[in-house]
């Protein structure tokens, strides 16, 4: 069987593999939607908004939810998968949240707006998918802070999950959920080539950890298990200190301690969404600096 690598490939007449739009939900109802699945072939990410402007306009000024996934290990071949909801899809689409990305999953609904109260409960359901597919093995979780469910009546509550069924089953079909997804649509992914960076100092000790930066500017870092972190809040913001505590309350971050001193500890491999924000988790500090780190 042959290795499946991340990445995305370049050498292809085409900019991008495309499933749909296709059907979901509750055929010629109020209640019915489609989603889009926008696998990309070309690196460069001017051609990547391209392509998600003209897929993507029968999703302009809808409001929805979505997915989206890279691969980095091209030792387990697990790709990385992040839920989240959006105002416009189209907007969001073209944004660096996604083009920056190897396969994006679109959902709408086709004859009203997906309210607030189907986006949260969509998004509590998809993301809790998204765990349990990570617990069988399947592929990692981005997503860094868990959602509530929705606080809409039963009944409505009823529809989103009969909805959410019905998305899950199309994209099993489809299996993208499977790592054979790029051998089935014959493409071909090469890996992106990170640079190793670290850091050593009291209560801190993190080796191998990964900085992708990507060409439109934009970058993410991936911390390695094990790897122990400042225990203090140190200068950080408060939305930096938010999403640390949240990785502590979801057991990513564990207190711990290395040589005397106290920290906090990764039980896993984790993505944070930038190097400004990886500096303040790891560091405790607003900035991303060269210095700071061994590189």
């Amino acid at each position: 069987m042959e290795r499946y690598t991340p990445g995305v490939q370049d050498k292809t007449p085409d900019d991008a593999w495309v499933v749909g739009p296709v059907n979901i939900g509750k055929r010629k109802s109020l209640y019915e939607g489609e989603l889009i699945v926008i696998a990309f072939h070309n690196k460069d990410t001017s051609t990547r908004k391209k392509t998600l402007f003209g897929e993507l306009d029968g999703f302009a000024g809808y409001p929805g939810v979505y997915y989206h996934m890279r691969h980095l290990d091209e030792f387990s071949g697990k790709p990385y998968f992040y839920a989240g909801q959006a105002h416009d899809l189209k907007k969001r689409g073209a944004d660096g949240r996604v083009n920056d990305k190897n396969i994006a999953i679109f959902i709408k609904m086709k004859k009203i707006d997906m309210d607030e109260n189907w986006k949260q409960h969509l998004e509590y359901l998809m993301i809790e998918h998204l765990k349990q597919l990570e617990a069988d093995g399947h592929i990692l979780v981005e997503n860094t802070r868990d959602e509530n469910p929705s606080n809409c009546q039963p009944h409505v509550k009823r529809k989103i999950e009969s909805f959410f069924d019905d998305m899950e089953k199309k994209l099993t079909e489809i299996d993208v959920w499977c790592k054979e997804f790029a051998k089935a649509q014959n493409i071909n992914w090469t890996s992106e080539k990170p640079v190793l960076i670290g850091k050593r100092s009291k209560g801190i000790h993190i080796e191998n950890a990964q900085l992708f930066i990507n060409q439109n500017g934009s970058s993410y870092v991936r911390i390695m298990e094990g790897s122990h972190v400042r225990y203090d809040r140190g200068g950080i913001d408060n939305s930096d200190f938010k999403e640390k505590e949240s990785m502590i309350a979801k057991g990513i971050l564990e207190e711990s301690s290395i040589q005397g001193a106290l920290s906090y500890r990764f039980t896993r491999d984790c993505l944070i969404s930038s190097k400004t924000r990886a500096s303040a988790i790891c560091l405790g500090k607003n900035t991303f600096n060269e210095d700071d780190w061994v590189i």
